[in-house]
């Protein structure tokens, strides 16, 4: 993106904290959320940690490279809050989708530890009980495909049968093809 189609509105500060201050760059509320360099005047380069968390490097005004999530620095500048006010308040940033990758500031918010963990053990849950219903679902079909007379030995059949199903479900072929097989849902979903 160039600097000349981002408008001044979306760029905000990143609030100074007792050791580090980022007058050079602004948070970029637009899209998925990004760090804008005003030296370079160009959005940063970031990159995600073994977890999923992006991340990105900022030199602060003594020349010190500090790397920090990019979910917090857009916290930080939405809130005008520093970095430190999480850590300070044993508060983590929470993205409210889900995805890591959505670093826009209407889908962070601030929990507590205990919160955020309870909130990822929820959804983990539901995730995996949803795919327990659909295993339910695709085998309770091959009775009914058999019942109307469908060989799932016969290649062709399973074939058909497998295909449907995974279009009805939008489900891998190899998954839905798994669980007719096996006939239950165990380590394949």
């Amino acid at each position: 993106m160039t600097p000349s189609l981002l408008s001044p509105l979306d760029l905000h500060p990143i609030p100074s904290t007792e050791n580090s201050t980022f007058s050079n760059y602004r948070a970029d509320f637009a899209g998925l959320g990004k760090i804008y360099s005003l030296r370079y005047k160009r959005h940063l380069s970031h990159f995600p940690n073994n977890t999923g968390y992006v991340y990105v490097n900022l030199i602060d005004d003594n020349g010190k490279t500090v790397n920090v999530a990019l979910h917090k620095v857009i916290w930080s500048a939405k809130e005008k809050k520093p970095l430190s006010f999480l850590k300070e308040n044993n508060l983590d940033v929470h993205h409210i989708d889900g995805f890591s990758f959505n670093n826009n500031p209407d889908n962070l918010t601030c929990l507590t530890r205990k919160e955020n963990i309870c909130e990822k053990l929820t959804k983990q849950r539901m995730k995996s009980q949803n795919r327990k219903e659909s295993a339910k679902e695709i085998i309770s079909l091959r009775q009914e495909f058999e019942d109307e007379g469908y060989n799932l030995f016969d290649p062709e059949d399973f074939f058909n049968v497998a295909r449907f199903i995974s279009v009805t479900f939008n489900k891998p072929y190899k998954t839905v093809s798994e669980i007719l097989k096996e006939k239950k849902y165990t380590n394949v979903i």
